[in-house]
């Protein structure tokens, strides 16, 4: 039996959505200028929300979950994709 390790598996979760996030956030930002520069307020607000739900992604603690599967089920599939690091 192994010792598992909420805090280290969690920060190491946090990571890997923050890399996976991070190419959306590009893409989230480009698409707000265009916004802006069509005066498209909606669209705006739309980005806005996006931007903000990724990062609220990662807003989870060690509280929030007991074993590694319920960890991995805080992956966002939505908005990240598929978890991508499983072992199989």
């Amino acid at each position: 039996m192994f010792n598992f390790n909420k805090e280290k598996a969690a920060n190491t979760l946090k990571h890997r959505m923050r890399v996976y996030r991070k190419s959306q956030f590009q893409s989230l930002d480009v698409e707000y200028m265009r916004a802006v520069e069509s005066a498209d307020t909606t669209k705006q607000s739309e980005v806005v929300a996006q931007k903000q739900h990724l990062r609220d992604i990662t807003n989870f603690t060690t509280e929030s979950f007991e074993t590694r599967d319920e960890l991995l089920s805080l992956w966002d599939s939505g908005s990240l994709g598929e978890y991508p690091y499983i072992e199989q």
